[in-house]
This record gives structure tokens, sequence and C-alpha cells, in this order.
């Protein structure tokens, strides 16, 4: 009995470091922001913000009429997510959980109800280019990411961030 014990104690062990929740640390700050002024990778991520995405995300990515609030939704994904995401070309529609209205007795009922409330105030499907093709944002995803969750994060305002001194 204490041998099969003491043998799975190894195995959850085994497991666990495999899987990496052993010892792990929480994740460090992917940007620095001292008194107002960012590190290079963080002004990088503005820079290329403000060229290419600022458009239709607004100059402090908080959104506008046809692209989401970015300080909203980076916290949800992970850099590698974010990467994927900006790097290839997706397509968004209404999403299912506004289709079907609360109280509707059925479902071609909600669907009538979400038209209609749609024909009052039209919302254009955002497509979202594949940004893949462009080395100016493809070489800097890390920088974008790293301003976007410094936005996110509430340590950094819309306005042009100043550089720190090196």
């Amino acid at each position: 009995m204490v041998i099969k014990s003491y043998r799975c104690i190894a195995f959850l062990v085994l497991v666990l470091c495999a899987t990496g929740a052993a010892g792990q640390s929480p994740p460090e700050e992917n940007y620095v922001v001292i008194d107002g002024k960012v590190d290079r990778v963080t002004y990088i991520g503005w820079q290329v913000f403000s060229e290419n995405c600022a458009r239709c995300h607004g100059s402090g990515a908080s959104g506008t009429d046809i692209a989401p609030d970015l300080t909203e939704r980076i916290n949800w994904l992970s850099q590698d997510q974010f990467r994927i995401r900006v790097l290839n070309r997706y397509f968004v529609t209404v999403p299912l959980d506004e289709a079907v209205a609360e109280g509707s007795e059925t479902v071609e009922h909600a669907l009538e109800e979400a038209m209609e409330a749609r024909a009052e105030k039209p919302i254009a499907p955002v497509d979202m280019p594949r940004w893949r093709d462009n080395p100016d944002v493809r070489d800097h995803i890390r920088e974008l990411y790293a301003w976007l969750t410094a936005r996110a994060d509430g340590v950094l305002g819309p306005e042009i961030p100043e550089l720190l001194p090196e």
C-alpha cells in the first residue's frame, strides 16, 4: 500500500512538473512605464498602433463604430493568441448571444426581434485585415502587445507616450 502511495505521489509530481504547474511564477509585465514614460518596446508598440490600427480602433485603442475597444479585450489574450488574431484575417458578425432576446417565446421570435433591433441601429460587420503580409506590423507584435496591455492595465493613457531615457 505504501509503495502504491509513493508511486501515485511521484506520478503527480511528474505531471505537475511536465505541465509547468509546479513552481510556476506569475508572468512578468511585458512593458515598462515609469511616471508616464515608457520603454522603447512599448513606445514602438504605440507607433505601430498609431500608424496601422488607430484608424479603426481609435487613437487610444478604446474602440470606434467600426472596431472594438482593444483595452477591454487584450487582457483576455495571451501574447501568442494576440499574434494569431493580428496576423490572420477574421470576419466578425453579430454574436450568437445577441441573436437571442431574453423573454422571447421562440427562436424565430428572438431572431425577428434581433433583426428589428439591428434595422433600428445597424452595426456594420468588422472585416479585420490580415497583417502577416505587412512587416511594419508582423515584426512588431510583441511591441504592439506591450503598448496595448499597458493601456488596458490603466498605467498608460491614450496620449502620445514619452520615451524613458536609456
